[in-house]
């Protein structure tokens, strides 16, 4: 997830768009431009937009020796954290095999920053200027890294690369280094790149010509620039000829990423809504820990894991729910449960979650001292997430533990317990004991409740799913 924590305007025309930037740690080069690295950087991008097809677009990919931009759109921000965690997790393995590389990858957490139609045309613009003000080449054409200004201004519209599956390569033995050896273990895979909204309708030629005198008009003002101030080109040669494990001798610590950009009316309306979606979000945490019921969350705000992973087990448990009053032979009445079932607003439904690659997040540095360092002393809340709990921070240094697991069903088995078989017609209560399993739940009302109707018939379908079988 970006920080800080971020609001989404779903009302704007066109749909919602964001530029993403992510850097690599330290400034290193780590991309440093070759074909190799280009071909996998894009694999994987193809590979993450077919895990979350239909989710997620993609208008803009420019990439840089130690950073990457991108223009993406998306039905949800919820949508574009999973596939953000996803891509930028395997690009990271991918880095580290190919590379040698030992540790983070990637520098913290990426920036977020919706893009209003105002301003989507110079964002772009931006985009595929990249390396001109910093003097690496004389046109966005002879960008050597990963750029999507090659297909625009082509025609093309995509970009080609490759995905190496790692897990047979494991299996057969074959390493990185050798890239004839791994060569039979790729697969080709291609980009759509998707005009931005400001441009739907337009033409090929139309999109190509807005390309080609973009790039005249930046190549006139960066030439200009330079003739005055007597400097040249570094070059597309020396940029591959760097050592991918250099840093540049003083990066540039620039202000922290908007949450917008657009015009001043609309920034100034934007952070508006921020602040009070930010406010109710603060109280609805606090509700959430004292009582799940009465969570109202606050339409557009990013919603946290805690909260996803809740509301796809509470979408599980609807659908047994209407399984068990079917083979109960009462077929109407699951669509009265579904229309009862407390939302969140009408949306899709959250994309499920896809797991990431083993060692994407962080990889533990190999010890160089002769002595073993000593382990810190775990806290109360590693140890509570190690078994499985979930902690809400309500304050300083003050959190509060939610009673139940919340892990997706199938994922993780609910805790068992043994209850007494109730009394029967025929006698006392019968020895023995029946195994159910526990379900915790968080329901996120909406802020029109239903009927007492709808009600009722909800807590007897729940009422009838929690009685055990008696076998």
């Amino acid at each position: 997830m970006p920080r800080p924590h971020r609001y989404t305007d779903d009302h704007t025309p066109g749909g919602p768009v964001f530029e993403i930037m992510l850097k690599c740690v330290g400034g290193t080069y780590l991309l440093r431009p070759d074909d190799e690295l280009n071909a996998i950087i894009v694999g994987e991008l193809a590979h993450a937009l077919y895990v979350f097809r239909g989710w997620i677009r993609v208008h803009e990919f420019v990439c840089q020796s130690n950073h990457l931009h991108a223009l993406i759109s998306g039905v949800c921000q919820e949508a574009i954290e999973d596939f953000m965690e996803y891509f930028a997790g395997n690009v990271a393995v991918k880095i580290g095999r190919l590379r040698d590389w030992q540790g983070r990858v990637w520098n913290a957490r990426y920036s977020l920053t919706q893009v209003f139609p105002s301003a989507q045309r110079v964002r772009q613009r931006y985009l595929w200027a990249q390396g001109l003000p910093e003097n690496l080449y004389a046109s966005p054409s002879e960008n050597p890294c990963v750029s999507s200004f090659h297909a625009w201004s082509t025609g093309k519209r995509h970009l080609k690369g490759v995905r190496y599956d790692g897990t047979a390569m494991c299996k057969a033995g074959v390493g990185w280094r050798d890239p004839a050896a791994r060569k039979p273990f790729g697969q080709a895979m291609t980009v759509e790149l998707h005009p931005l909204p400001i441009d739907e309708g337009k033409s090929k030629r139309e999109l190509v010509a807005l390309a080609r005198n973009t790039a005249k008009a930046l190549i006139a003002e960066h030439d200009e620039r330079r003739t005055l101030q007597g400097v040249g080109v570094l070059g597309a040669d020396k940029m591959r000829a760097m050592s991918p494990y250099a840093r540049p001798k003083q990066t540039k610590r620039g202000k922290a990423a908007p949450l917008a950009v657009g015009t001043e009316d609309e920034v100034a309306a934007f952070k508006l809504r921020h602040a009070a979606a930010g406010a109710t979000r603060d109280e609805v945490v606090l509700r959430l820990v004292r009582n799940p019921a009465t969570a109202e969350y606050p339409e557009g705000a990013a919603m946290p894991s805690v909260l996803r992973k809740a509301i796809r087990q509470a979408n599980d448990q609807d659908v047994k729910t209407a399984q068990v009053l079917v083979q109960a032979g009462r077929p109407d009445e699951p669509q009265a449960v579904l229309r009862a079932t407390p939302r969140r607003r009408p949306w899709p439904t959250l994309p499920d979650e896809v797991p990431v690659a083993r060692g994407a997040r962080t990889k533990k540095r190999r010890s160089r001292g002769g002595t073993r360092k000593q382990r810190r002393p775990t806290s109360r809340a590693d140890r509570l997430r190690r078994r499985g709990r979930t902690l809400l921070r309500v304050g300083p240094k003050r959190r509060r533990r939610v009673t139940g697991r919340l892990g997706t069903a199938g994922q993780r088995p609910l805790t068992p317990r043994e209850v007494p078989l109730p009394p029967t017609a025929a006698g006392p209560a019968a020895t023995g004991a029946v195994i159910i399993r526990r379900v915790i739940r968080l329901q996120i009302r909406p802020a029109v409740e239903g009927s007492d109707e709808d009600a009722a018939t909800r807590q007897r379908a729940l009422s009838a799913l929690s009685k055990p079988a008696l076998t």
